[in-house]
């Protein structure tokens, strides 16, 4: 099985319409390493347009990372194990008019 090649796209080589790079893998270790690194298997999935990402919803709930984001941006210091609801509770007392 080894060695082996790993493509990723842009790169100096032309195909298919697209440029792509490719790199010979010694040892499953160094190919695990380069597919994490964002190197492809074959050269069809290197060359293959990226998946759209999924949009959330307007009405969706702010992600946890968002919540701590708006948090930090505020400067509320509040416990790690808090719960989504309370720290968004926190979040939205801290953003209303005082008055």
């Amino acid at each position: 099985m080894f060695p082996r090649l790993v493509f990723r796209s842009p790169g100096s080589h032309q195909c298919q319409g697209g440029t792509y790079a490719y790199a010979s893998m010694a040892d499953q270790n160094e190919f695990d390493a380069h597919l994490a690194d964002g190197w492809h298997a074959t050269l069809p999935d290197a060359l293959a347009p990226p998946a759209p990402k999924e949009i959330a919803p307007l009405d969706a709930p702010p992600t946890r990372d968002e919540l701590k984001r708006k948090a930090a941006e505020l400067g509320l210091i509040y416990a790690p194990n808090i719960t989504d609801a309370k720290l968004a509770n926190m979040i939205d007392a801290a953003l209303k008019p005082k008055g």
